[in-house]
């Protein structure tokens, strides 16, 4: 049986996408989270993604020769705010497919024969162009009386500029932002991740309530690092004293190394929380704060957890590391106590205490097989 996204990548590719556009909620429900080669490769064609005026403002202009680094961060701090916005559902995404192969891609009023046609009745029938020149793609206002923007600078009619995914242009007062292939992956990913975070709470979410957040993705969706951050999994215990007792091989021996085959096995694995280690601000990117204090980014709900314990923060290498915040009760990493204000590599399964409130370092991945196994009970 075809997964949702391999049927809209069969069905409704952008070959059969209207030339007004399709709603964004529509298009994230039914494309789901396939792996980024095998979206890149249905939809190999760039997108507009209609943007309402309040989600425009943005910490700084991005440039199209912007590092690497610098524009992946503004990137996704732009579609993260996007999807925090209360109507992001109603938003519509055109697809920059030309009538022919090769050709370019006139943009226009509705009912004015352009190839896409956005939802403003104010634009010219024929009011920009967007065309591919051998690795690049370049947007052109066609000398509309209302013109257009790149970044917010009015192009010069009939002069291209080049333009790179996440890049806001805007056609009058029509705003949009340009998604490359690539970074409509990514805008898919976002959408999970957000869809995640509306319905987990900061306390996190019994596993048992978190099995049909996951009933929709296959385990080859949450491989992608874009799609979804690392978890952290509460360790249930079977009853007795649970307070750290500094010693690495006592703490090592409460917690096996196939615990999450054990967990799979436990009458209390459904009673486990579960959190997702995302900031809850507009920056993707930011550390997360891990406390008792109900504003945290993910709550403990521990009474000898510090209101604000450690901080959970993602290195330039992709991966993440731990810190103490100057706890009350302090914070183990792998049984040992880790000195306040010095940032800890996290690895895989790694095991954290923070005073005693005992959970696993998580990928995705792992998380699936988890609920995997749960289910199948």
């Amino acid at each position: 049986m075809a997964s949702p996204s391999g049927r809209w990548l069969r069905d409704t590719g952008s070959s059969h996408t209207p030339k007004y556009g399709v709603f964004l909620a529509d298009f994230l429900s039914a494309v789901g989270a396939p792996g980024r080669a095998a979206l890149v490769e249905a939809v190999p064609e760039p997108a507009l993604l209609e943007l309402p005026a309040e989600a425009l403002a943005s910490s700084s202009a991005l440039a199209f020769d912007a590092e690497p680094e610098e524009r992946e961060g503004e990137v996704r701090a732009r579609l993260t705010r996007l999807l925090d916005h209360p109507g992001w559902a109603d938003l519509k995404l055109y697809f920059l497919k030309p009538g022919r192969s090769g050709e370019p891609v006139d943009i226009g009023a509705p009912g004015g024969g352009a190839d896409v046609e956005l939802a403003d009745a104010g634009l010219d029938p024929r009011h920009a162009q967007f065309f591919r020149r051998k690795e690049l793609w370049r947007v052109t206002d066609l000398e509309s009386r209302l013109g257009t923007r790149l970044e917010g600078g009015r192009l010069r009619a009939g002069i291209p500029l080049p333009i790179v995914g996440g890049q806001e242009v805007s056609f009058g007062e029509y705003h949009t932002v340009f998604l490359e292939p690539e970074t409509l992956q990514l805008l898919v990913g976002l959408g999970a991740q957000a869809d995640l975070r509306r319905r987990l709470p900061r306390a996190g979410l019994a596993v048992r309530e978190a099995l049909d957040l996951f009933a929709g993705l296959a385990r080859a969706d949450v491989k992608d690092p874009d799609l979804l951050p690392p978890f952290l999994l509460q360790v249930p215990t079977e009853g007795g004293d649970t307070k750290p007792s500094g010693e690495g091989e006592a703490m090592t021996r409460r917690v096996p190394p196939e615990l999450i085959r054990g967990l799979s096995r436990s009458k209390q694995a459904g009673q486990a929380r579960l959190h997702l280690l995302t900031p809850r601000g507009d920056d993707p990117l930011a550390p997360v704060d891990l406390g008792r204090a109900p504003d945290c980014d993910v709550v403990l709900p521990e009474a000898s957890v510090s209101k604000r314990h450690s901080q959970v923060r993602r290195l330039r290498s992709g991966r993440y590391g731990v810190i103490d915040h100057g706890s009350n009760n302090g914070t183990y990493l792998d049984g040992q106590l880790l000195p306040s204000g010095v940032l800890a590599p996290l690895a895989p399964g790694s095991q954290l205490w923070f005073s005693s409130y005992r959970a696993l370092f998580l990928t995705p991945p792992q998380v699936y097989d988890l609920l995997a196994r749960l289910r199948k009970r």
